[in-house]
């Protein structure tokens, strides 16, 4: 549906989209830091029922914002993880990957909240998406 300027002010609130999206990724976080390391597939399954969502719609929303995003790391660093021929550096790259998955959810919070944290009509001029992408 389209919606008029007022009829989305009346329902969107700025500071609890950013309080939602801080909680989702601090949930995500703390998966991600729960294995001592990736041998044991369990994180994924923990990280599913996160990424996945429940049907409840605030849930879901969060879920739908990011895990595009998340899935596509957590395949990557398990495919190549998988194939790492010097096992001797699995921990190595375990901490790597964490460590960048860190920096991814810092990165995608930053954005989601610079794209979606202010678009409520108290939060000053509306401006255009930018030009160039994060």
């Amino acid at each position: 549906p389209v919606y008029s300027a007022e009829t989305f002010d009346g329902f969107w609130q700025d500071e609890v989209m950013v309080e939602r999206m801080e909680k989702f990724i601090a949930s995500v976080r703390e998966k991600v830091d729960a294995p001592e390391d990736f041998s044991d597939k369990k994180y994924l399954t923990d990280l599913m029922s996160i990424l996945r969502g429940p049907l409840e719609r605030k849930r879901f929303a969060m879920a739908a914002l990011f895990r595009g995003s998340i899935f596509m790391s957590l395949l990557t660093f398990d495919y190549y993880r998988e194939r790492l021929t010097d096992r001797n550096r699995v921990r190595e790259l375990d901490a790597i990957a964490r460590e960048e998955l860190h920096n991814l959810f810092d990165k995608l919070l930053e954005v989601a909240v610079r794209e979606t944290g202010a678009l409520s009509a108290d939060s000053g001029p509306r401006e255009m998406p930018a030009d160039k992408p994060a």
